[in-house]
């Protein structure tokens, strides 16, 4: 049985997971491939702090990058071949600023197809840069 609950943002939906972290890297890589050549997934990452090991892991977090939003279903799919102390999230359902952080300080699992996920990787540095000059911006007054 597949247990979905949303923790933190609403707009992430998480699987219910431990807390101990089992699964190596190899393994991860072995499940992406799992999705290797599939047409509606374009690249898998891994981030958060498995990848910069600031500190001990405390779960392994993976964005599967999509060309679009999948269902409910679809994601549960998706999730359900990750082993449980993976949280698949899904690019689309990230804040920018996640996003933007998926790319500079994640690591590529697999990608299907570059040229899909450059125009993504565009789009998000894009996006990024406008909400930062935003905030920026509006500090300065709200902050005074």
């Amino acid at each position: 049985m597949f247990l979905v609950k949303k923790r933190g943002n609403p707009r992430m939906i998480h699987a219910s997971k431990m807390k101990t972290v089992r699964t190596t890297e190899e393994e991860l890589e072995e499940v992406a491939r799992q999705f290797d050549g599939r047409e509606d997934v374009v690249a898998i990452y891994v981030f958060g702090s498995f990848v910069t090991r600031r500190k001990r892991p405390e779960d392994i977090d993976v964005c599967v990058i999509t060309r679009r939003r999948l269902d409910l279903e679809g994601e549960l799919e998706v999730a359900a071949r990750f082993p449980d102390d993976v949280d698949v999230i899904f690019f689309y359902r990230l804040p920018v600023k996640v996003r933007f952080n998926v790319f500079r300080q994640g690591r590529p699992l697999l990608v299907n197809d570059e040229d899909a996920l450059l125009e993504v990787k565009a789009r998000t540095i894009r996006q990024y840069q406008d909400s930062y000059r935003w905030i920026q911006r509006y500090r300065l007054r709200w902050f005074k």
